[in-house]
């Protein structure tokens, strides 16, 4: 993972940069559908997900400045999905994140995870 980055990032006024997430189920990586299909080679600015039809960023792997999230912590009332509704808050308040494919992770299976449903 390239931290350097990320910063660069935050130079440019990003309030969060979240990056590429690789599927892997059982010691194998998966194809990516669904949820998944999100995390693609090309990177986005305010990324939209025609699939959920709203902003779509994903906590699992993303950087946020401390400063940002104490002046605007994410939506603790929703079961689920906080981010995505932050990314609308935070886009409501001329503010931009950033999807950064070239920063990447592997995302293994957890069983009651619900970015897996569907999967195992």
């Amino acid at each position: 993972m390239n931290l350097e980055r990320v910063v660069m990032h935050f130079k440019n006024k990003n309030v969060a940069v979240f990056g590429n997430q690789i599927p892997v189920y059982k010691g194998k990586k998966i194809s990516k559908r669904y949820i998944w299909s999100h995390f693609s080679e090309e990177d986005t600015l305010d990324m939209y997900s025609d699939i959920e039809q709203r902003y779509f960023l994903h906590n699992a792997f993303c950087f946020y400045e401390k400063a940002v999230l104490v002046n605007n912590p994410m939506p603790e009332q929703y079961p689920g999905k906080e981010d995505r509704y932050w990314a609308k808050d935070m886009i409501d308040k001329h503010q931009h994140y950033i999807y950064d494919s070239s920063i990447s992770v592997n995302h293994f299976y957890t069983g009651n995870g619900a970015t897996w449903k569907g999967i195992g």
